[in-house]
């Protein structure tokens, strides 16, 4: 897949479909093990929060990646055990709840690894030796809880390091829309400071970045409550429109509806989501002609639904023919779970 976001788009999607098995006890005794999980674990979206809650009676699931702080700490806490090798500052201050184990971790050398969640850390931390081919056999020393309090707090840095607040917005938007209280808890989670002083650090970095057309913003409703949302304007990226239509897949997801079809970023010729009985087009209203989105309407019998990012933009997209309805996501949320009106509505 060309983008990143299609990755993550289809990795969160084929994620949904095995859980959802998973749940209804088509797939038993089941694995599941993501590599460079940091591409979804970062997101407050992703179906991995509700995994790490929920399947322990289902099956299993290890995640591999670089740093703790690519993991969001209500996630992070579902985890039983974390094994992992030398970490940076960052994640160091992470481990502050436990000095031995902050200190143990800082002290791995190549090829050596601990479990930050081993029983007894109180009392002593377990170093253990990765070997690839399992041939020889390495003792595990152990940290003892006797190191003096003031060399575990060496290098704990964290909080006075410099933050590059530009760096951290665009890397986040590279990846998906999101909002400034959302990227203030993923820098503060990062870097170990407040939420407050996060959301304060990013605040002008996001106006200069909209003053310059590197970023864009657009009013947004969210679960009844409107929200500035940010997204990047950087070539090839379209993370206002991937994230709209993430969710308004979970919506269909939750809620059932069987999803014959989602067209990946960029793809003419093809509404976004296609179901047996109608069409979901995203709309973010940017583009100024709207005639390939006319040619779509007519060349299909069914329902088309547009999903707007507000409604100010309903107006825009009306008049497109009797069969097109125009709603936000939660619109299209009520409107699905409302029996009688799905049934004249959309059938």
């Amino acid at each position: 897949m060309p983008t990143k976001q299609a990755q993550n788009f289809y990795a969160e999607l084929m994620l949904r479909q095995i859980y959802r098995e998973m749940e209804e006890r088509k797939r038993k005794g089941v694995l599941i093990c993501i590599d460079e999980a940091h591409r979804l674990t970062k997101s407050y979206h992703t179906i991995l929060d509700v995994m790490s809650r929920e399947i322990r009676d289902k099956g299993m699931l290890w995640i591999i990646t670089q740093n703790l702080i690519d993991i969001l700490p209500e996630m992070r806490a579902n985890f039983g055990t974390k094994f992992t090798f030398k970490l940076g500052d960052a994640d160091l201050q992470i481990l502050s709840y436990n000095q031995l184990v902050r200190f143990s971790v800082s002290m791995l050398q190549p090829r050596q690894f601990t479990d930050i969640e081993f029983p007894e850390s109180q009392a002593f931390a377990p170093v253990l030796t990765y070997v690839s081919d399992g041939s020889e056999y390495r003792e595990s020393p152990r940290i003892v809880a006797a190191v003096k309090e003031a060399r575990m707090e060496e290098g704990a840095g964290g909080r006075g390091k410099d933050i590059d607040y530009k760096e951290e917005i665009m890397q986040i938007l590279s990846e998906r829309m999101s909002y400034a209280t959302e990227m203030g808890k993923e820098i503060s989670a990062k870097y170990g400071i407040s939420k407050d002083q996060a959301k304060l650090g990013i605040k002008t970095i996001l106006e200069e970045l909209k003053n310059n057309n590197e970023v864009g913003r657009v009013k947004y409703l969210r679960e009844g409550k409107p929200i500035v949302m940010y997204y990047s304007k950087s070539p090839n990226l379209s993370n206002l429109h991937t994230g709209m239509q993430s969710q308004a897949v979970d919506i269909l997801n939750e809620l059932g509806v069987h999803i014959n079809r989602v067209s990946t970023t960029g793809e003419r010729g093809a509404f976004d989501i296609e179901t047996d009985f109608f069409m979901v087009e995203i709309e973010t209203g940017l583009k100024h002609s709207m005639e390939d989105l006319k040619e779509r309407i007519a060349g299909t019998n069914l329902r088309v639904i547009i999903i707007v990012p507000n409604s100010e933009l309903i107006d825009k997209y009306k008049g497109l023919g009797e069969r097109v309805l125009v709603m936000t996501i939660d619109s299209m949320r009520e409107m699905l779970t409302e029996p009688e009106k799905t049934k004249t509505q959309i059938k």
